[in-house]
């Protein structure tokens, strides 16, 4: 993976890192931003980290374009996910 891409998956990580320790928290995300956060995830597991990343700005900024319905996402779900990230992503390179 090119350093770009490298440092674009680093920066998605960590975001989704922080989301993943306030919702362990107690502070879950909305339900849009739930979903954004899955279809990011999704989007990278199909090797898309800039579809992820509009995913994610969709998430912070909670603009009022409504998510596509990505069903019950829970911490389970997100946890799982974000490790297969991070193995994609970071742990091989």
């Amino acid at each position: 993976m090119m350093n770009d891409g490298r440092s674009l998956a680093q920066t998605l990580h960590f975001w989704l890192r922080i989301q993943g320790q306030n919702w362990e928290d107690g502070f879950p995300p909305s339900p849009d931003e739930a979903a954004w956060i899955c279809l990011a995830l999704e989007a990278a597991r199909h090797g898309s980290l800039g579809r992820a990343q509009e995913c994610i700005l969709h998430a912070i900024l909670q603009d009022r374009v409504p998510p596509p319905e990505a069903g019950d996402y829970s911490l389970a779900s997100f946890q799982r996910d974000l490790s297969a990230f991070q193995t994609r992503y970071l742990d091989s390179r």
